[in-house]
């Protein structure tokens, strides 16, 4: 197998590269290859609902280039994809120019030690691992679900011969002074437990660090017959992790691991809905609705007890899998189309949310799902500000996805604007009037009459109120609007703060009624 063109897409961008940027750009991470060599039972790349690029090499020129773009750091490099992505894993050693690879990310990176994950299939042929050993220090991260020759063709879909020669590699691993970790796949159906004990105590014994246990998925469009054999119970998959970790010396890395406490930042995250904002007239979204993984359901929903009750309602609500099916349940793998239809059934039990949390995980940086469908498409179908949620931060991304939820075929924004520009401008073209609907004008601070508003907009008006950074207009009634601007203050301290204004249509003027200020939350 050799690169070819498709590595690139019709404009001539590489479709690595494009992966790499629309994952953060990792400095962690290098993909070099979708090959692979086997076909895994257990392997969803040719029963996904999207195609994943397989069978691609990635070329020098694109790779160099990367590593000119990654920064400085003494962390491991992983020759793999950043998941969740759109192009497929592959087996990073198949490359044809694998040790070219190795030297120029050597010549960038002389100390850090590289990951790679792997088979092992080519582990066995002659010389190999002599070769790799030059670029030490390494981490042989081994693919591997039985040690009984038999069972361990059937899995990868290989011969018996490669079984005996790949298992033979792993004394070699060692003997080369190569870092062993291990990535197991539990097949009780087909292997038994007992089976899948022995190769994890066979692991443990040769020394590997890690030994990630995934969970075997599968989708809608995996053949029944597949679908039988590697089929496992979520909860005895769970168990057997905790039997392994009590068991073993090696680190198990369950994965899920539904018995890992959530690390989330709850109340900073509460926090943030409790601030003002456009739909409550500058008060807390009063009903939340938190769209989670099946995964993670539970859990949270412990964190959400344990730590309530909050100002505000917060109700969690599961988002099933329907773009994959099967018996995937994590985050990562959900869609925009998944989170429309679990929300629409949260809205249809709970129609009093004002506001909907969606998890960061299912989306890439430009905020596109697996499919390439923008986060933005949620909050367009629901009619519903919704806020991305990175669970290990408590950062919200609101200002792209918030939409007002009241709206008019004729908003009249132009006229509204206008008023609202007259408020903060010095020069009414003669008109010496503000466009105020009615005195007192109601304020946090109390009534205002004619004398305290001139105060309060001269204030405005002063060079010190700073520039303005946004303006949101929504209409409530097709004689009320609610206006929020954003505002940077001038001055070495400078803050961001939210001006809410409403306004109401008399006469075919649009004048103001209520007036609030507070810290920026649009």
């Amino acid at each position: 197998m050799t690169w070819t063109r498709e590595a690139y897409t019709a404009d001539g961008d590489s479709l690595f590269l494009s992966e790499w940027v629309a994952g953060g750009q990792s400095p962690y991470f290098l993909p070099i290859s979708t090959a692979c060599n086997s076909r895994c039972l257990f392997c969803t790349k040719n029963y996904n609902p999207f195609s994943g690029h397989p069978g691609l090499f990635r070329d020098l020129s694109d790779i160099e280039y990367q590593l000119s773009l990654m920064p400085e750091h003494s962390r491991p490099i992983n020759l793999t994809s950043v998941l969740p992505g759109r192009l497929a894993e592959g087996e990073a050693l198949l490359h044809p120019r694998i040790f070219d690879i190795l030297a120029l990310v050597r010549r960038r990176y002389p100390t850090n030690q590289l990951r790679v994950y792997t088979n092992g299939i080519i582990l066995g042929e002659n010389g190999f691992l002599s070769s790799l050993s030059r670029y030490r220090p390494m981490s042989i991260c081994l693919s591997i679900h039985s040690t009984r020759p038999e069972l361990w063709a059937r899995i990868f879909q290989r011969s018996q011969a490669d079984a005996h020669r790949t298992l033979a590699a792993i004394q070699e691993l060692l003997g080369w002074h190569f870092t062993l970790e291990a990535a197991v796949v539990p097949l009780p159906r087909l292997c038994g437990w007992d089976d899948v004990r022995e190769t994890m105590r066979f692991l443990d014994s040769s020394g590997a660090r890690r030994i990630y246990c995934h969970f075997p998925g599968y989708t809608d469009l995996t053949p029944a017959h597949i679908v039988r054999d590697i089929a496992c119970d979520l909860d005895d998959f769970t168990a057997f992790a905790r039997e392994m970790r009590a068991a073993l010396s090696s680190r198990i890395i369950p994965m899920p691991d539904m018995d890992a406490p959530v690390q989330l930042p709850l109340a900073r995250i509460v926090a943030q809905t409790l601030r003002g904002n456009a739909q409550t007239l500058g008060g807390p979204y009063r009903s939340v609705v938190w769209l989670v993984s099946r995964a993670a359901h539970a859990r949270l929903q412990s964190l959400l007890a344990t730590r309530g009750p909050f100002p505000n309602i917060h109700v969690l609500h599961p988002v099933a899998n329907r773009t994959f099916g099967g018996n995937v349940i994590v985050g990562g793998l959900l869609t925009v189309s998944d989170f429309v239809a679990a929300g629409a059934a949260a809205m249809e039990a709970h129609p009093q949310a004002e506001l909907l949390l969606v998890p960061t995980v299912a989306f890439d940086s430009f905020q596109r799902d697996l499919l390439g469908e923008s986060a933005h498409a949620i909050a367009e179908r629901l009619q519903r500000p919704v806020w991305l949620v990175d669970p290990g931060t408590g950062e919200v991304r609101r200002h792209l996805l918030a939409r007002p939820v009241y709206r008019a075929a004729d908003c009249a924004h132009a006229q509204i604007e206008q008023a609202v520009s007259r408020l903060s401008a010095e020069d009414k073209d003669g008109d010496q009037r503000d466009p105020v609907a009615v005195f007192p004008v109601e304020s946090p601070h109390g009534a205002l009459s004619a004398e305290a508003l001139s105060v309060l907009l001269a204030d405005w008006r002063s060079p010190r109120a700073g520039s303005l950074l946004s303006r949101h207009i929504s209409m409530m009634k097709d004689d009320r609007a609610l206006c929020v601007e954003q505002w940077k203050t001038a001055g070495d301290d400078a803050a961001v703060r939210n001006r809410w204004l409403q306004l109401e249509k008399h006469g075919g003027r649009w004048l103001l009624r209520w007036i609030h200020e507070g810290e920026a939350a649009w």
